[in-house]
């Protein structure tokens, strides 16, 4: 619901008639605030900005980079009972998922793993492969406004067996890939790596910031949750041994999540 009247709200600012292009910022509750104590916020490494613009108006609202929440009572049964019933995903244990737009097409895969470099307006200017001399990538970072990681079908099955290989392991936690869409893997590749469809987009949905899709998901038994952009802590040290799986461990979560709660006070 937050969603929706945010943008509703955007497409309102949007219909302005001012001469002069105005900027506005909001908080991730949807407060209007200054602009000073919008980059106050920024500085907290807490917060994504996104960005919302036209000829008059560009609004500015800031999204969690990573937070943590409960499911209330309903929606938490729901879920459950959905996958359980659909996948057999048993509800006894944490749940670990990765939420992925969409998944290749395996036969056009590039043939090494590397940056694919765009400009502004979202036209390709190249790409450059992993292991080459970073003069290269410089160069290339130096004219472009966006990229993308891209691996060869290699390094992305090898990914998968790595993380798969952590989770045996774990007796109490499932690991899981939703995606929207398959351009191109096969079903049985799919199937046997627990790669579930996001039918109606309910994960979506449910684990979605404005505009923005949450792509690393913890959901313990409880139904307490941590949603993440990325595969590593940001806010912390960063720590070479997967911190993201960590979390479910429950003593670890209640620890990095009270540490979030402070943070995010101190910048409120």
């Amino acid at each position: 619901m937050r969603n929706i009247l945010f943008m509703l709200f955007a497409l309102l600012v949007f219909n302005s008639n001012a001469q002069k292009k105005s900027h506005r910022y909001y908080d991730v509750n949807l407060n209007e605030i200054s602009s000073s104590k919008f980059k106050r916020k920024q500085k907290s490494n807490l917060f994504k900005t996104i960005v919302f613009e036209n000829d008059t108006t560009k609004v500015k609202k800031l999204v969690y980079i990573e937070m943590f929440g409960k499911l209330d009572a309903k929606k938490h049964h729901q879920l459950k009972k959905l996958y359980s019933l659909r996948h057999q995903i048993d509800t006894t244990k944490a749940w670990f998922i990765h939420y992925i737009d969409s998944i290749p097409d395996e036969k056009k895969m590039p043939k090494y793993s590397g940056s694919a470099y765009y400009d502004k307006k979202g036209k390709y200017l190249g790409f450059i492969a992993n292991g080459q001399p970073k003069k290269k990538f410089k160069k290339m970072e130096a004219k472009s406004k966006s990229h993308r990681h891209l691996k060869n079908y290699d390094d992305y099955m090898k990914e998968i067996l790595e993380e798969e290989g952590k989770f045996k392991r774990r007796k109490k936690a499932e690991l899981l890939h939703f995606y929207a869409k398959n351009y191109g893997f096969s079903n049985e590749t799919l199937i046997k790596h627990k790669y579930i469809k996001d039918y109606n987009l309910i994960i979506k949905n449910f684990f979605k910031e404005t505009l923005k899709q949450y792509k690393v998901i913890v959901i313990h038994p409880n139904g307490e949750f941590h949603l993440s952009f990325y595969e590593s802590f940001y806010y912390t040290s960063k720590d070479p041994e997967n911190p993201k799986h960590k979390l479910l461990k429950k003593s670890f979560f209640n620890k990095i999540r009270n540490k979030w709660k402070r943070k995010v006070k101190k910048f409120s």
